[in-house]
């Protein structure tokens, strides 16, 4: 399944062309990602929606909604938090930038490792490939380090993770 995702990116972004973000620019965001580290064997679900504003050009600030939902779709949880991204523009379909991003997650999803209601801090490395002037498809390597242990590790729990996201963003 990664593998699809990542030719079907890659294959996007053969036919895609530059664009620029500047100030006073909208971003729509959906994206997610897949988790098959749960502790129970099933695979969790992350949907991830924001809505940004870039202040300056390149530069940008929103905030960011976090659905979470395990296989058997009994656990449910919400993350609702804030991000800021710094984009570098190489005047190419291809931008590279850096996101950091704050939430607060609860619900019985965010439970089943830890026993709280948690503080989530998530920097992150990713792609934007734009398809066109205003649609680009993005794929990004994070990393979690929340105020509980909230992540399975085999039997174990830890306070730390690390994995990848993808979506679509549209720009107004």
């Amino acid at each position: 399944m990664k593998k699809l995702a990542l030719i079907a990116m890659m294959a996007a972004a053969v036919t895609s062309f530059g664009a620029t973000l500047p100030a006073d620019t909208l971003e729509l965001r959906l994206g997610g990602q897949m988790d098959f580290n749960n502790p129970q064997g099933k695979v969790d679900w992350l949907i991830e929606t924001g809505l940004g504003y870039f202040v300056f050009d390149n530069i940008e600030f929103g905030g960011i909604v976090d659905w979470g939902f395990n296989g058997n779709g009994n656990d449910m949880g919400l993350g609702l938090g804030g991000f800021g991204e710094a984009n570098l523009d190489l005047d190419s379909f291809i931008m590279p930038y850096f996101s950091m991003r704050l939430e607060y997650c609860f619900g019985q999803y965010y439970r089943n490792t830890s026993e709280h209601n948690y503080i989530l801090w998530e920097p992150a490395v990713g792609l934007k490939f734009f398809l066109s002037e205003s649609v680009a498809i993005y794929s990004e390597l994070y990393f979690d380090l929340a105020s509980e242990k909230a992540f399975a590790d085999g039997t174990d729990a830890k306070n730390n993770d690390i994995g990848l996201k993808a979506g679509v963003r549209c720009y107004f």
